[in-house]
């Protein structure tokens, strides 16, 4: 079974004037960031990168957690299989939770606007461009993970695939 594992934290910066519910037209709501994240020191970088640009009342930062399901590649899988398929997946929402209940409490305590958010499917990469384009993310910000060429070419660079098919900016923390 393929594992890979991608988390981000979305939050949204623009120059589109955006409203909140109730108020005048005039008063701008901010910009909508994206930033994934997986608990890794790359991702932990890239949330402390948005932190430090984000406007804590204006700005809205979405926390988005991303993991490609555990699916077997037997055509029927017996029970054991189907099984162990459910308990890995089971795994993968259990360090979603923890992993975005740590993001939660660091956004509260910036008192930063942020709405969190956890996907699951087939594809990180088509989950996180999907999710760019039906949320008009205006940043995406992604930490960028070392692979070596060989791994590259096998996988494909999730970072890459954003850079050509996102929704609106994105940008790379090493």
């Amino acid at each position: 079974a393929h594992l890979n594992l991608v988390h981000c934290i979305l939050w949204s910066m623009s120059d589109k004037k955006r409203f909140r519910e109730g108020e005048e037209p005039d008063t701008p709501k901010g910009e909508i960031w994206a930033v994934c994240v997986d608990g890794g020191d790359a991702s932990k970088r890239a949330f402390e990168w948005v932190l430090s640009h984000a406007h804590k009342t204006k700005d809205h930062v979405i926390v988005l957690y991303v993991s490609e399901l555990v699916k077997t590649q037997i055509p029927h899988p017996s029970p054991f299989y189907q099984n162990l398929e459910k308990q890995l997946n089971d795994e993968l929402h259990k360090h979603a939770h923890q992993i975005l209940e740590f993001y939660d409490n660091k956004l509260k305590e910036a008192g930063v606007n942020h709405k969190i958010e956890e996907l699951s499917g087939p594809s990180a990469k088509d989950m996180i461009v999907d999710f760019t384009q039906h949320n008009d993310v205006d940043h995406l910000i992604l930490g960028r993970r070392s692979m070596g060429d060989q791994e590259r070419k096998l996988l494909g660079s999730t970072t890459d695939y954003c850079v050509r098919h996102a929704h609106g900016n994105v940008i790379i923390i090493k």
